[in-house]
C-alpha cells in the first residue's frame, strides 16, 4: 500500500493498493457512510435505437456513499449510492467500485480512529517486506508455503521416506527432490528451511550443490514437524524476525501468547465482550486486541466494540485488529474475539 495524502482537516486519505495483501486492511478500515472516490467503468452502448447499437467501456471516475463491503481475495467490492452525478450516472443510483491492486482511490470519513491510520500506516510497512519461501520437512513430508505481512499459504507438500535405513541412496534422491523443489519455488525469495534432527542441514548441502546463490539466501529454523502446523510454528519464532521485521502477523502472534500467557498466571489481561468494556471505562487497557470479524455493521454489538476503541485511545492504549484466518487469530476467536491485556489489575 501507498498512502499518498492524509489530511486530517477534511478526513480524506488518498490511497494506492500496491499488494493485495492490502485488501484485509482495507476490508476493516472503509466502513458504511465512508465517502468513497474511485475509478469505475461503465457500458455505453453508440448507435442509433434504429441501427446496429455498440456497447464500450467507459472509464469514469464516481464518488459514493458506502453501504457494502464484499471482500474475496483479489478484490474488494464497494457498494454504494452515488452522492454527486455524472454525465452517466444519475444522483443516488447504486453503484459498485472495485478495487485491487494497482487502485487508486480517495476515502472521506467524518472521523479516523487512530486504530484505523496505525492500520494504513503498517499496510504501507508491509508493502516494503520480502516474501518469504517457507519449507518445513522432518522424515515423513515437506510442506512449502509462502509467507507474507498478513499470513502463510501453504503452497505444497511432498511426501518423503527418509528414515528408511536401507535406502541411503534412495535418501539423497530424497533430499535432492525437496532442494529442487526450494530452488524452483524460490525465485528472487528468501527462503526459511527449519525441520526437527539433522534433515535441513542435509537439504542445505543439496541446495549449495545446485545452486549456491539460492543457499545464499536460506535461513535455518527449527520446528518440531514438517506438517503445515510446522509452518504456523514458525511464524511464532524468532526466524521470521529476521527477514519481516515489524511485520504484522509476527507483532500480532505474540501479543496474543502474551495475552494467553497471562490469562493462564490470572494476572494482567481479560476478554469477552462485558469484562473488556467495563477495564476501557477504568482506563486500564494497555493493548486492546479484536477480530476483524467482529467489526463488521452486522454485528449487533458493532456500537459497543467501537465505543471501546474509542475509550481505549482516549486512554493512550493500543487497539490491534487481527486477521481472522491467521492463527493467532483463530486463537482470539476462540476467547470470543475481543480481549485485553491490561495496565494493571482491576
Amino acid at each position: 500500500m501507498q498512502i499518498l495524502n492524509i489530511r486530517r482537516s477534511d478526513g480524506e486519505a488518498r490511497i494506492r493498493i500496491t499488494s493485495s495483501d492490502d485488501l484485509i486492511p482495507l476490508s476493516n478500515i472503509i466502513q458504511e457512510k465512508d465517502i468513497l472516490i474511485g475509478k469505475t467503468e461503465r457500458k455505453i452502448k453508440l448507435g442509433g435505437a434504429e441501427g446496429r447499437q455498440k456497447a464500450i467501456k467507459k472509464t469514469i471516475t464516481l464518488e459514493i456513499s458506502v453501504t457494502k463491503i464484499v471482500f474475496d481475495e483479489s478484490n474488494l467490492r464497494i457498494q454504494g449510492q452515488v452522492t454527486k452525478s455524472t454525465a452517466d450516472i444519475p444522483l443516488n443510483a447504486s453503484h459498485t467500485i472495485e478495487l485491487s491492486k494497482g487502485s487508486e482511490f480517495k476515502l472521506k470519513k467524518q472521523k479516523w480512529f487512530k486504530y484505523q491510520l496505525d492500520q494504513l500506516k503498517q499496510a504501507e510497512k508491509n508493502s516494503q517486506l520480502p516474501r518469504v519461501l517457507l519449507c518445513v520437512l522432518d522424515d515423513e513430508q515437506a510442506n512449502f508455503g509462502y509467507l507474507s505481512a498478513s499470513g502463510v499459504k501453504p503452497v505444497g507438500k511432498l511426501t518423503l521416506r527418509l528414515a528408511k535405513k536401507r535406502m541411503e541412496e534412495k535418501k539423497k534422491d530424497e533430499v535432492k527432490r525437496v532442494a529442487k523443489e526450494i530452488i524452483e519455488r524460490a525465485e528472487d525469495m528468501n527462503i526459511i528451511l527449519a525441520s526437527p534432527l539433522f534433515w535441513k542441514e542435509l537439504v542445505i548441502k543439496s541446495i549449495k550443490d545446485i545452486s549456491p546463490k539460492v543457499a545464499k539466501k536460506v535461513i535455518l529454523a527449527d520446528v518440531s514437524t514438517g506438517s503445515k502446523k510446522g509452518l504456523l510454528d514458525l511464524v511464532s519464532s524468532g526466524a521470521i524476525d529476521k527477514l519481516m521485521k515489524n511485520a504484522e502477523i509476527s507483532k500480532n502472534a505474540k501479543l496474543v501468547e502474551k495475552l494467553l500467557v497471562e490469562i493462564a498466571k490470572d494476572k494482567l489481561a481479560t476478554y469477552g465482550l462485558k469484562h473488556v468494556e467495563n477495564a476501557a471505562k477504568s482506563k486500564s487497557i494497555a493493548e486492546l486486541l479484536i477480530s476483524e470479524k467482529l467489526l463488521s455493521k452486522s454485528n449487533a454489538n458493532f456500537d459497543n466494540i467501537l465505543k471501546i476503541i474509542e475509550l481505549v485511545e482516549a486512554s493512550k492504549g493500543a487497539v490491534h485488529i487481527i486477521d481472522k484466518k491467521s492463527e493467532a487469530g483463530k486463537k482470539l476467536l476462540g476467547l470470543s474475539g475481543i480481549a485485553a491485556i491490561l495496565k494493571f489489575k482491576i
